[in-house]
């Protein structure tokens, strides 16, 4: 019979954890929830490497022929490259026996808790990547999609102007007769209050349903905070994107999203390990994870100063990105900056 004091380790179930995670993910993910992202990247992401190469069709824009009998000759299939990199990151966290013990309600309840934090924990840190992917390409002196996908009404001096029905109808513009593609409008909450005191009549509440269209429930059986739609977009109100300037002209970025236009991918799936230090009596929760974010139609050019890929700062460098797709209707994002009351 085994002896000695009972670790996390005795308790954790690592693959229940992983499996926790991996279904807990896209619920807080708002832009994997919503459609706007999704885990099209994930088998290319698990043949390896550190970055993923995507090939896509792009528009067939050769004009048809006569069909006059005369010889023809096959016209190039056009395609572009599209290039994702890997960020490799951990979490490492210390337990010790008196968390343990205050915890309490038995060995599910360290599993649980462990789970619905890290859940929550990963799903930001995959979103802040995204968020820093999208300032690069959008950076105001460099970015490759500030001159195309952007629709810039912030001033800097004299009068501020804040956002609009108007303003968003300008930016969803960019792409042309696709500019009614857009299902998601991750909105900055500056902007969200002005758009509200505007014309909230452009604004929807439904209630989030089960797949038998039933009104789902929290833990006390009331229904959970009802979706918000704008124009007919599903709203993400987020804070993410930095603001610029001071004051009354400070700028603030939304951006407009089409299904599909983000793209997210596991390297390795996000699991959890754990060891005993017996000097300390604390038990280490590590959990390392593999995963691209990625904007299609941009390429990642850089090159990260560390084997684990590049820092979110690097990610948020305009000079590490550059354009592949060869109409700009085919990168679903535009971006939106004004200033705000």
């Amino acid at each position: 019979m085994a002896t000695g004091p009972t670790a996390l380790g005795d308790v954790l179930q690592p693959q229940a954890v992983s499996d926790y995670m991996s279904a807990a993910l896209p619920d807080h993910l708002a832009l994997m929830s919503s459609g706007a992202a999704t885990l099209d990247l994930t088998p290319v992401a698990q043949m390896g490497g550190s970055t993923l190469q995507l090939r896509h069709f792009a528009e067939d824009t050769t004009r048809a022929e006569l069909d006059d009998g005369t010889d023809a000759d096959g016209a190039v299939m056009p395609s572009w490259l599209d290039v994702a990199v890997i960020t490799r990151r951990r979490r490492s966290r210390a337990v010790n026996s008196a968390v343990m013990d205050a915890l309490g309600r038995g060995p599910a309840a360290v599993n649980d808790e462990i789970g619905r934090q890290g859940a929550y924990y990963w799903a930001k840190e995959i979103e802040t990547a995204l968020v820093n992917v999208i300032t690069g390409v959008f950076d105001p002196s460099s970015g490759v999609l500030r001159t195309t996908h952007l629709h810039d009404i912030g001033v800097s001096a004299q009068t501020p102007v804040k956002a609009s029905y108007g303003g968003l109808v300008d930016a969803s513009a960019r792409l042309g007769d696709n500019m009614d593609d857009f299902i998601a409008l991750c909105v900055h909450s500056k902007h969200w209050a002005d758009l509200k005191k505007e014309n909230a009549q452009k604004i929807d509440y439904q209630p989030m349903r089960d797949e038998a269209g039933m009104p789902i429930m929290d833990e006390t059986g009331r229904p959970v905070r009802p979706l918000r739609f704008y124009d007919g977009k599903l709203v993400i109100v987020w804070d993410q994107i930095a603001s610029t300037g001071s004051g009354s002209f400070k700028k603030y970025t939304s951006i407009l999203v089409r299904r599909g236009a983000l793209g997210i991918g596991f390297q390795k799936d996000v699991n959890t390990r754990v060891y005993y230090n017996g000097s300390k009596n604390q038990d280490w929760i590590i959990q390392p994870a593999a995963f691209a974010s990625h904007l299609h139609g941009v390429k990642w050019v850089g090159t990260a100063a560390s084997p684990a890929g590049p820092t979110n700062a690097e990610l948020a460098t305009a000079t590490n990105w550059t354009k592949v797709a060869t109409n700009n209707k085919e990168i679903g994002l535009v971006a939106f900056v004004a200033n705000a009351s």
